[in-house]
């Protein structure tokens, strides 16, 4: 099998970061971590490539998005809990995700390159684990929380 990549843009490399390190917590559950500013600079870098807005290929997503958003602010008007307004904007990030990625996966360069990236991760992750330089969150299963 054929793994070579060649040169990838600056969108496509952030997002691999982002990749790479999505599942490790580097800081408290819920706040934003190291690989979540590779996205939003990957989402950043690809408005820039494009010259223009970013194109929704599918505005499904949109439409979800808008209505939850709208939901969301309703049920916080109501209850005046800032729980539904951080709900929203957990989905305005992952909005950001769903473009970024249906916007690079076209190129099979990236695609390989998200393959090597995907084996590292699993690669880290096991050292991780079996080194023991991971963490347990909250008595739970989930053990790469790394400080």
């Amino acid at each position: 099998m054929n793994t070579k990549v060649s040169r990838l843009k600056m969108s496509e490399i952030c997002f691999l970061l982002y990749f790479l390190l999505k599942p490790f917590y580097f800081f408290k559950s819920g706040s934003v971590q190291p690989g979540d500013l590779f996205l939003l600079l990957s989402f950043c870098c690809i408005i820039v490539e494009q010259k223009s807005s970013v194109i929704i290929k599918d505005k499904l997503f949109l439409y979800f998005l808008v209505f939850v958003i709208i939901i969301n602010t309703i049920y916080f008007s109501i209850y005046r809990a800032n729980d539904f307004l951080k709900s929203s904007l957990y989905y305005v990030f992952n909005f950001f995700v769903i473009l970024c990625f249906r916007y690079l996966i076209d190129n099979p360069n990236w695609l390989k390159a998200l393959m090597i990236v995907c084996k590292l991760n699993l690669i880290v992750q096991f050292g991780i684990f079996f080194l023991g330089f991971g963490n347990y969150w909250h008595n739970t299963y989930r053990y790469i929380e790394l400080l």
